[in-house]
């Protein structure tokens, strides 16, 4: 099964997005902060979504620009990043199982 890691302060965001992924066929796991992150790398996750709101949002996305083989990221946020995120696809909260499965890889 491939992991998707989600990085994703509130609670109950956390818990729709578990649910989502699951159903896509993910093994879900949360990470807080840079440090969650980069631990949860070492296990080569497919997907990593991460929200603009959480923790250390710009570490985490040097950390994973920096990567040889980083995983499919989706941004996602309440409003439209201020920050360039150089290409990355972006999911603007709310958002439906539809639009969320659309941007994962196949």
């Amino acid at each position: 099964m491939e992991i998707a890691v989600v990085a994703e302060p509130v609670v109950a965001i956390q818990d729709l997005l578990r649910t989502m992924l699951a159903r896509e066929g993910y093994e879900v796991r949360v990470a807080f902060g840079v440090g969650g992150v980069r631990a949860q790398l070492e296990d080569a996750p497919r997907v990593l979504i991460v929200d603009t709101a959480a923790d250390d949002f710009l570490e985490i996305l040097a950390l994973v620009r920096a990567l040889d083989a980083p995983p499919h990221v989706i941004v996602t946020g309440t409003s439209e990043p201020e920050t360039d995120l150089g290409g990355l696809p972006f999911l603007l909260k709310p958002f439906t199982s539809g639009r969320l499965a659309r941007l994962l890889p196949s």
